[in-house]
């Protein structure tokens, strides 16, 4: 069924997910990667790849981060956090790890998410599909607030470090003759 404006309902839904996150979310999970030696992200799947996209903007900001259970991924220890991005609660087990290794938690989940409540901090984002018309496909409301939630804190980290749009490019890989 084809229905006109139907990205502008998609773009109205994220943005009512978008809403529900409380107040000064970004700049709590932004002072935690601030604290931390390192930054684990953790995710499965579509969520799994915007935890990456998300690592590709540490990153640029001079952040040391790794994707966890990645093979190039050193050990997580003392000072370091993990960051959980799940719908489902997917990645308890790796929490109850990194905190053995004296790693912090963090975590963004999903309304049903059966993730750890110790996870400090634990934002929930509330990505329950509407009832009527359309809805995003297979989970993507979650991952698409996810990823405009993630990009806020990116901005924010950007302002606390000082850092300009200048600095980012020339850490990025296809900054080569820019």
């Amino acid at each position: 069924m084809k229905r006109e404006g139907l990205a502008v309902d998609f773009a109205r839904e994220v943005g009512v997910v978008l809403e529900r996150i409380p107040a000064g979310a970004a700049a709590t999970l932004g002072r935690a990667v601030r604290r931390a030696r390192r930054v684990y992200l953790l995710g499965r799947g579509r969520t799994g790849l915007i935890a990456e996209a998300f690592g590709v903007r540490l990153a640029q900001m001079g952040i040391e981060t790794h994707l966890a259970g990645s093979p190039m991924a050193t050990a997580i220890g003392r000072g370091d956090l993990l960051l959980a991005c799940s719908s489902t609660g997917w990645g308890a087990e790796w929490a109850r790890l990194a905190r053995r290794r004296g790693a912090r938690v963090a975590a963004l989940v999903g309304a049903k998410a059966r993730f750890p409540q110790s996870a400090d901090p634990r934002i929930r984002i509330d990505a329950v599909a509407r009832r009527d018309g359309p809805p995003l496909l297979l989970g993507s409301l979650f991952e698409q607030a996810l990823l405009l939630f993630l990009d806020a804190v990116a901005a924010w980290l950007m302002e606390d470090l000082g850092l300009t749009e200048a600095e980012l490019w020339r850490r990025h890989t296809d900054s080569v003759g820019k």
